[in-house]
């Protein structure tokens, strides 16, 4: 809803200037509805508060509302084999050029180095003890 609703609350600055310009996909009736919902007093209250906290996020995810259920099983139709924790972490906190924040950067990197480190010892490997270990069981 986030895309149709911005572009009219952005140009339009009073309500009933909203409600008089739905997007094409939706229904006037329907359409003044979900303007009179987005400018109660709550919804906007409760709005602010859920972005405050999305901005405290340390770890924001890319993957919107996939579960990671669905990642798995799809890479292994895809691949053959279940992803592993480091892949997915970086599949899940990470855009085309960068993660999403300095924490996921770390935390990958964090895991990247301990890989490096049992693989140069000749140490078995189990990326999942090491994701559990830098990301801890939170």
């Amino acid at each position: 809803m986030y895309s149709f609703r911005n572009p009219v609350f952005k140009a339009h600055a009073t309500e009933a200037a909203r409600m008089n310009n739905p997007p094409n996909a939706i229904p006037p009736q329907i359409w003044r509805e979900m303007v009179r919902k987005w400018s109660d007093p709550s919804w906007v209250d409760t709005s602010d508060k859920n972005k405050e906290n999305r901005e405290k996020c340390e770890l924001k995810s890319t993957c919107g509302s996939a579960p990671l259920a669905k990642y798995r099983l799809e890479e292994i139709k895809k691949t053959g084999r279940e992803p592993d924790p480091i892949e997915t972490f970086r599949k899940f906190h990470s855009t085309k050029d960068n993660f999403t924040t300095p924490k996921a950067q770390a935390r990958h990197a964090g895991m990247k180095e301990k890989e490096a480190e049992k693989l140069s010892k000749g140490e078995d490997m189990n990326k999942f003890a090491i994701y559990g270990e830098v990301v801890g069981q939170q």
